[in-house]
Formats: C-alpha cells, sequence, structure tokens
C-alpha cells in the first residue's frame, strides 16, 4: 500500500492515471469488503480532477465490468500492442469507455 501511496502522488491525474489507480487498488484488495467500490472512488476523483465526468457501473453491467477486470488481472485484457482494451481515446479526444462501463 505505501508502493501504491507513493506512486499515486507521483503519478499525476489523467485519464490512464485513473484507470491505472484503479486496477492497482484492485490488485492490491486491502480491505475485507468495499475494494472495487474505493478503486471506483478513486477513479473518478482522478476523472474529476482531470476534467473528465465520473463513471457509473450500472447494476446491468456489474457482471461484464467484473468479467473485464478478471481478463485485466490474468492479462488478457490488452491488444497487440500491449495496451488496456477498457478505455482507448476516440478521433475526438474524448475518452470512451467500453460496454462495462458508463459515463455518468
Amino acid at each position: 500500500m505505501n508502493d501504491f501511496a507513493r506512486w499515486l502522488v507521483s503519478a499525476g491525474n489523467a485519464p490512464d492515471v485513473a484507470f491505472a489507480a484503479h486496477m492497482r487498488l484492485v490488485d492490491i484488495h486491502p480491505f475485507n469488503d468495499g475494494n472495487g467500490r474505493t478503486a471506483r472512488l478513486l477513479m473518478n476523483l482522478i476523472l474529476i480532477r482531470s476534467g473528465y465526468p465520473p463513471i457509473a457501473v450500472r447494476p446491468e453491467d456489474r457482471p461484464e465490468y467484473i468479467r473485464a477486470l478478471h481478463q485485466e488481472q490474468s492479462g488478457q485484457g490488452t491488444n497487440a500492442s500491449g495496451e488496456s482494451q477498457h478505455c482507448s481515446r476516440s478521433h475526438t479526444g474524448l475518452l470512451t469507455i467500453h460496454d462495462s462501463i458508463r459515463c455518468q
């Protein structure tokens, strides 16, 4: 957790940092309960500080969201370039989120 906190302080505010922070906290799994909620809150804090809208995982999207997290954790969530498939920049420069995550 100390390494994560040091990284977070130096990482800045950007969408890629938000998603990386989310995944890192989920991987660390520091709490008995609420790890996902805490990771999403942290991700949204970073997104808002970066000027992006927060992301909400709707109840009907939760199974796909969890599947996407498991794929990412197992190394199956990257494309041929090694980039995460869970988020990408659109041609307009706006952040687009895969079907498992919806902008609020």
